[in-house]
């Protein structure tokens, strides 16, 4: 092969390929040298050409692990912080509080939005059917008592009763308002079509269920309705017995489920 011909099958060809060359540089009194190649500057150029190709894909490479590096630690704290150990070493559950609004009961979800709640690995550690009188509604909505919508909020959480249950399992906040949805109910049937709120809403205001938005928001509004005692949350007004005779139904239901599932695996 010709020293001059170019031939791009590889960077170890193109080095032999350039060493061929009798000198590549031109004479340093700026006379152009006889002995030097014609082909020699055109050869050089490729070669840096390749060199340069050759170089910025490691760096591209190199990058590439470093951002896949920086992603992998970000979705692995994401889904490591929620999940506490107790002492035991056990994944450690959390609670949240959940209100069926006044639209809800009216709109007889309640039984649909319970089922959905259990299929989902719930608990329902505590729950009460009671109508909010006015001063409790100002009382749990303090924060928004300066908005110009409260008085209106007011008025429609004191409509009819709601239904109000603790609710726990592991990540148990963040998991009931990925369900429940945005809280503009026509903006979560376009976002999050198969959330509660998508589903059984009608505004921001006429949106059928509540969820705590953190975990320190779940113990405040927990013990606003219950009070926590050595044996678990007492004293709230208990739910009616058909309520309660369904809710037992459900759960009985839904560990017998899971139990036949464990046993179809093995």
């Amino acid at each position: 092969m010709p020293p001059c011909q170019t031939n791009k099958q590889g960077f170890t060809l193109l080095l032999i390929n350039i060493s061929c060359f009798p000198a590549i540089s031109s004479s340093t009194d700026g006379d152009d040298n006889d002995n030097t190649s014609t082909c020699s500057s055109p050869s050089a150029i490729y070669f840096s050409l390749e060199s340069h190709l050759h170089y910025r894909s490691m760096l591209q490479m190199s990058l590439r692990c470093i951002q896949f590096s920086a992603l992998l630690f970000l979705l692995v704290s994401a889904v490591s912080l929620p999940h506490r150990s107790s002492g035991d070493g056990s994944i450690e559950k959390e609670k949240t509080l959940a209100m069926i609004k006044p639209d809800g009961l009216f709109g007889s979800y309640t039984n649909a939005i319970k089922e959905i709640i259990l299929d989902s690995g719930f608990s329902i550690c505590k729950e009460m059917t009671i109508h909010l009188d006015e001063d409790t509604v100002k009382s749990f909505y303090a924060v928004h008592s300066s908005k110009s919508f409260f008085p209106s909020l007011v008025n429609y959480m004191t409509s009819g009763p709601v239904l109000i249950m603790v609710l726990e399992k592991v990540n148990a906040v963040a998991d009931w308002r990925a369900m429940i949805g945005p809280t503009d109910a026509r903006k979560a049937k376009v976002t999050h079509p198969n959330s509660i709120r998508a589903m059984c809403g009608l505004d921001s205001q006429t949106n059928c269920v509540h969820g705590s938005d953190s975990s320190e928001s779940a113990a405040r509004e927990i013990s606003f309705f219950f009070k926590e005692a050595s044996s678990g949350i007492v004293e709230g007004t208990h739910a009616s017995e058909e309520e309660a005779r369904f809710c037992a139904s459900k759960e009985e239901s839904h560990k017998n489920r899971a139990s036949n599932t464990r046993e179809s695996r093995f």
